[in-house]
């Protein structure tokens, strides 16, 4: 089951869990040619994922660098929260999300989460530039609600509407609203921060 949920992750193919199931869904090292995953992926049931949406998978360039990083997201039904993990598998601030979704309204209980880990494999056949990064992660945030917040800076590199985007200020992606909290250490650490955070998911609402 977790090689299949690899196969469906690393092709771009969402697979959410539920919130009590926090492990790091990292994909197996693997040297297995492109269309064999391909194969593979096409014989999955289709249990596994929402309905697979077309996915292309250009070779990779050898000159173009490949990122590292890891995000956490979160759906809680009326509300989404990304947060830029330290590392790649860095420790998740589930409790600290969990408060602030339920502040905002959403729905604890109900929650599901993933974790985008990159590169996703080791394969030299699939493109995992900077660019490609880019096209997965803006992927991952049109499944969340349309109220998102994000918390960590870092996440604006690889999703572009976030970038002109100030601490606590809204911008709009499509039909969804972002709030972005730039200093993820500063907002877990200080009471001041936490507080003005409220103020302005309050205001959001």
């Amino acid at each position: 089951m977790a090689g299949k949920r690899a196969y469906l992750s690393a092709m771009g193919i969402d697979v959410w869990v539920r919130r009590t199931k926090l492990v790091s869904q990292r994909a197996p090292q693997s040297t297995q040619p492109v269309h064999e995953v391909l194969a593979q992926v096409a014989e999955l049931p289709s249990t596994e994922s929402a309905k697979p949406k077309s996915v292309t998978t250009p070779p990779a360039n050898p000159d173009q660098p490949v990122p590292r990083f890891s995000m956490a997201f979160f759906h809680y039904v009326q509300i989404g929260i990304c947060v830029a993990l330290r590392g790649t598998g860095g420790p998740i601030p589930k409790r600290l999300c969990d408060d602030i979704a339920r502040f905002a309204g959403g729905d604890v209980k109900a929650a599901r989460f993933q974790q985008l880990d990159w590169p996703m494999l080791s394969n030299k056949g699939i493109d995992q530039s900077v660019k490609a990064a880019q096209e997965v992660v803006t992927q991952k945030f049109t499944t969340l609600p349309e109220r998102v917040l994000v918390l960590g800076a870092g996440v604006a590199e690889y999703f572009g509407p976030l970038k002109p985007l100030e601490s606590l200020a809204v911008a709009k992606f499509g039909k969804q609203q972002l709030m972005m909290v730039k200093d993820l250490e500063a907002l877990q650490q200080s009471a001041a921060e936490k507080k003005a955070l409220m103020i302005a998911i309050s205001s959001w609402k």
